[in-house]
């Protein structure tokens, strides 16, 4: 009943906003996206309470979706976007490199890497495997280090190798990505500020 209600507040919601209510939309399914990623993390991590209350997923989606909505309708989303943009930016390249570098190693034209860690079998695969094994922990083990004695310890939980350098990978690509956009973003509201000289005209107008 409860997501029910939501369901239809957030139906009135978007048809009261009229056109700006597809961007609103747009953020609700966004957000329903992240709090589903973020529930299977969260879970990963020992909380138990998001995989058995109901309550729980249904607080976390609430919380998630009107935030993301709040943000949209705030015109706050220019930040999140660069913030989206650049972590998807990150897995693609990121995983874009883990499979050609598997492929180097498979046929033979990275013999460094097998001479650094001897005992690798590394495992094929297409690109998307690559791009699956860094979003979920579930995703088939493709890469370099697949099957091999390198996984990481850590914990009483072991961590694929392969998934670990991808998401290390990825992490420095979105930092450095993100830093620039958002460089890009201040430098791009300056030149749209007036300066001194306008403002002034501007307000004796």
């Amino acid at each position: 009943r409860i997501v029910g209600l939501e369901a239809g507040v957030l139906g009135v919601t978007l048809a009261w906003a009229g056109i700006d209510g597809v961007v609103l939309a747009f953020g609700a399914i966004l957000g329903a996206l992240v709090a589903s990623k973020a529930r299977v993390w969260l879970v990963a991590v020992g909380c138990a309470k998001l995989d058995d209350s109901v309550w729980a997923v249904v607080a976390l989606y609430t919380a998630v979706v009107g935030l993301f909505i709040c943000c949209f309708r705030m015109k706050k989303h220019v930040r999140l976007v660069v913030l989206l943009s650049a972590a998807i930016g990150a897995t693609l390249v990121a995983s874009s490199l883990a499979w050609w570098v598997a492929h180097c190693v498979i046929t033979g034209h990275l013999h460094c890497v097998r001479s650094a860690f001897p005992s690798v079998t590394p495992t094929g695969g297409k690109w998307l495997d690559f791009l699956l094994l860094l979003w979920s922990a579930d995703a088939a083990d493709v890469g370099v280090f697949a099957g091999s004695p390198y996984d990481l310890e850590l914990g009483g939980a072991t961590y694929r190798m392969d998934r670990v350098v991808g998401v290390a990978l990825a992490a420095v690509i979105f930092f450095v990505s993100a830093r620039a956009q958002f460089r890009f973003l201040r430098e791009a509201y300056a030149r749209e500020l007036p300066t001194g000289l306008q403002r002034a005209l501007l307000s004796e107008e």
